[in-house]
């Protein structure tokens, strides 16, 4: 996987943005950090060497072996009519 294949693959997509390192420590930390970033925003990685999961489970990912990426979700709410989800 490189970046130019996934921008191909990914290109119907209505993704907010696309972040893609060759190596990294975790896709996660990245979409953290990325705080400019809309809705549906993806971080992929081709090796990432500090994954982590649920309960602080780590994991590595070695190059060309899995898809290691983090989906942003940062959907636009109306506040007023979802108060519920505020309060």
């Amino acid at each position: 996987m490189n970046e130019k294949s996934l921008q191909a693959a990914l290109q119907d997509l209505p993704l907010g943005g696309l972040r893609y390192f060759e190596k990294i420590g975790s896709t996660n930390d990245a979409a953290l950090f990325w705080k400019d970033a809309e809705d549906l925003s993806l971080v992929v990685a081709n090796e990432q060497t500090a994954g982590r999961g649920r309960s602080g489970r780590s994991w590595q990912t070695p190059p060309d072996s899995a898809l290691a990426f983090s989906l942003l979700l940062r959907p636009k709410i109306d506040e007023k009519k979802n108060i519920s989800l505020f309060t």
